[in-house]
């Protein structure tokens, strides 16, 4: 058992992604398209946001929502190191600094690390909230911030890294709604994945919707006819288009999401009971039951993550996610300052085990039975 057949994920709709490929290729629109005009329509609707721009990547989507932003050189955006390296790498690009700070009991960015403590040529300008492995984070504390800045004339954006949470809700509002942005991933391995590469940015912000369309197509320096009249400003950007057949495909899953979500809750449910008194026992943590929250990942935690993860491969299943070197560890980013003690034991204790749509009943209890068997007991 694959941590995630990936033939499976699209075989599944095969026939539908052909007769969508088909009609990209007769209608001659392959970039900029209109199914693509009608995946950003579906999903800003899905979302709840006025607007959705799609992208080449979720990478870019944070990268491209922070350039329309204006965050840059100077700039400070508070991020949580326990998270996939490109919430770092799209912030570094803009020129900003990333100020990592540790994870609550949540596994998510702790609002408590917060400090106005930088350096005397840094302007605090934000945070990068990530809702990793489909939780939510508390985004009160964030949002209270945002009102004193701006009651004193200041700005701060909040960013939402929300890749591994499409679906999730904090409240009746989705996250990609609640902050200034919402950034997704659209990555084969994404609840919505596609085959391909491919992001979306969500937003309510006419003129941030505006910019980010001109930011991802190089500032649409086009020849619509002659004469050619050129902008009036310009700003260096670059290409982050989401290609017209991808949007398609996205189009076709988009209708099926509240299917896939709720099968991976069922699974999710289902690990839970059949986990639960190793849990008890004090020799398995299981994941955040959070309401709202959605399974990207199901992640569990123990001591010998490393031991139950080549117990598991000689069971035929995979795993993913042990050992992990934390972001601030790695040499040559200029991280190392930071002490984050709880991301750390995070990572060295945590292995996601198979959680996807395309499991059968069978599976499950197949992971189940593995992980009492590792830790020599009988279910």
């Amino acid at each position: 058992m694959r941590f995630l057949p990936y033939e499976q994920l699209f075989n599944r709709d095969r026939k539908e992604f052909h007769k969508a490929l088909d009609k990209v290729i007769d209608s001659g629109q392959f970039i900029l398209g209109k199914d693509l005009q009608i995946f950003e329509k579906n999903f800003a609707k899905y979302i709840g946001t006025q607007y959705a721009i799609g992208g080449n990547s979720g990478t870019d989507a944070l990268f491209i929502a922070m350039r329309a932003l204006g965050i840059g050189k100077g700039d400070v955006i508070f991020v949580p190191s326990m998270t996939f390296i490109a919430s770092l790498e799209a912030i570094k690009r803009t020129g900003a600094r990333p100020f990592l700070l540790d994870i609550g009991e949540d596994g998510l960015i702790d609002s408590n690390g917060y400090t106005d403590k930088i350096e005397p040529n840094e302007t605090i300008k934000g945070v990068m909230p990530v809702h990793l492995e489909g939780k939510v984070c508390d985004m009160e504390p964030w949002l209270k911030l945002k009102m004193d800045f701006e009651s004193k004339g200041k700005q701060f954006f909040i960013i939402e890294d929300a890749a591994q949470a499409l679906g999730a809700k904090l409240g009746d509002k989705k996250v990609g709604w609640i902050g200034d942005v919402g950034c997704f991933s659209l990555y084969p391995a994404k609840i919505l994945g596609l085959p391909g590469d491919a992001g979306m940015i969500t937003t309510n912000n006419s003129k941030l919707y505006v910019k980010c369309q001109l930011l991802r197509n190089h500032w649409n320096i086009v020849q619509q006819g002659l004469p050619y009249k050129p902008p009036e400003e310009l700003e260096w950007t670059g290409n982050s288009r989401l290609d017209n057949f991808l949007a398609a495909c996205g189009n076709i899953k988009l209708k099926k999401l509240p299917l896939i979500l709720r099968r991976r809750e069922e699974i999710a449910k289902k690990y839970k009971k059949g986990l639960k008194a190793l849990e008890d026992l004090g020799l398995l943590k299981l994941p955040l039951i959070q309401k709202g929250r959605v399974y990207q990942d199901y992640v569990v935690r123990c001591e010998d993550s490393k031991g139950l993860k080549e117990f598991l491969a000689k069971k035929y299943i995979g795993t993913l996610g042990v050992n992990l070197i934390p972001n601030h560890k790695y040499k040559g980013l200029g991280l190392e300052s930071f002490d984050l003690p709880k991301t750390e034991e995070y990572l060295r204790t945590q292995i996601r085990i198979p959680c996807n749509q395309m499991m059968t009943d069978k599976e499950v209890n197949q992971v189940i039975v593995a992980i009492w068997q590792f830790f020599g007991k009988k279910i």
